[in-house]
């Protein structure tokens, strides 16, 4: 074929390759407007023919996508779209060949980019790793994240224990709680228990501490004063120092937020279960609002199995024709941003381009308007743990 391309001259290869494509590229269009009409749809608005008039759209679509913009890009793409339909409507349950050549190099053959038997097969071995009844204890991470956020604010350092669970201030800490409660129990015969692990732990936290306290002390109180305004360096013990600047009463204080803080905390004898979870409504509209702004999968791909139609938003005219491995497009991170779709804003619901907590104390999306987990045979099978 090259040689005989050669052959022409660079002119008449040139027009020959063209004159094919323009005859391919016309010949497809007659065959996909006859699909159309048998199909009893119209043609949505055409953005490119080919790749060579599209290849602006490809050029865009990789800069904004590197530069974390894509929704950029999908406001571009509207401009060009028909408002007859506008919906998210499912083509099929289907990923497509091209979607599983796309994601196979990263994702394999796993459940998001499989179809039939395979994909009911992985669907059905990860559904088993997410079932309701499982129990992970979390309790001892709670507590020393606890611990790691009271000293970052008490002493604008961190013992890090969530990674040094055996760190010596971790230890003391929960050796000390232990103590200290079994003495409370025995009272008054506290004094027949052992004390010498319960006072090295206290002279272990007592040894962590004291250098904060005495550079804090060391300050001259203008600059103590100067460095308890600051948003960015100001400590507790910054604040507390200013007034009695004894050490003592200082010690005294940061040890009693510290145990009240991680009290309050994981103070709780029994374990939470699943249900305790689903009854936090103020965590569950908080979750269901970052969802519905900034959905985990922003943007989806659907391949047609048959030919279909999406409907029309204008009444009168006819649905949009989906053709036989067409590759519908869909995002739920802009349809769930579209004002239509709510309620006019009032005192109580936000404008919905807010993040609003209030929200889903007096309004419920109604189906297929939220959708961060996709919806219908292939809907999330990790939606149910939040």
């Amino acid at each position: 074929m090259f040689t005989f391309l050669s052959s022409l001259g660079p002119l008449n290869a040139l027009a020959l390759v063209f004159g094919s494509l323009t005859v391919f590229y016309a010949g497809r269009k007659v065959l996909i407007d006859n699909k159309i009409r048998k199909n009893g749809g119209v043609r949505a608005p055409i953005l490119a023919t080919n790749p060579l008039f599209g290849i602006h759209f490809f050029i865009r679509l990789t800069y904004l996508a590197f530069n974390n913009r894509l929704s950029d890009y999908q406001d571009y793409v509207y401009t060009w779209a028909t408002l007859d339909s506008r919906d998210l409507v499912e083509i099929s349950y289907l990923q497509g060949p091209e979607f599983h050549k796309a994601w196979s190099p990263f994702l394999g053959d796993s459940i998001f980019t499989t179809d039939g038997k395979q994909w009911s097969e992985s669907r059905t071995l990860i559904r088993s790793m997410l079932i309701n009844d499982r129990t992970i204890e979390i309790m001892d991470l709670f507590y020393r994240m606890a611990l790691d956020i009271t000293t970052e604010f008490l002493l604008g350092t961190s013992v890090n224990s969530p990674a040094n669970p055996g760190q010596e201030f971790v230890q003391a800490f929960h050796e000390v709680q232990k103590y200290k409660i079994l003495f409370t129990a025995l009272a008054p015969w506290d004094m027949v228990v052992p004390s010498h692990r319960y006072r090295k732990g206290i002279r272990t936290l007592e040894r962590f501490i004291e250098p904060f306290i005495a550079c804090t002390l060391a300050l001259a109180p203008e600059d103590l004063e100067k460095l308890s305004k600051s948003d960015k360096e100001s400590t507790f013990l910054h604040n507390i120092a200013r007034f009695p600047r004894d050490a003592k009463v200082i010690r005294d204080q940061i040890l009693a937020v510290l145990i009240a803080d991680v009290l309050a905390t994981c103070g709780r004898r029994a374990a939470p279960m699943y249900e305790d979870l689903k009854r936090l409504s103020y965590l569950t509209h908080t979750l269901n609002e970052t969802l519905r702004l900034h959905p985990a999968v922003p943007y989806n791909v659907r391949a047609a199995l048959q030919d279909t139609t999406l409907p029309s938003m204008s009444p009168g005219k006819p649905p949009i024709a989906v053709l036989k491995g067409d590759a519908v497009f869909c995002s739920p991170l802009e349809m769930q941003r579209r004002r239509d779709l709510y309620p006019e804003p009032t005192d109580k619901f936000a404008d919905p381009a807010i993040f609003s907590l209030d929200r889903r104390e007096h309004w419920t999306p109604k189906a297929w308007h939220y959708l961060p987990f996709n919806g219908g045979p292939r809907i999330c099978i990790g939606q149910s743990l939040l």
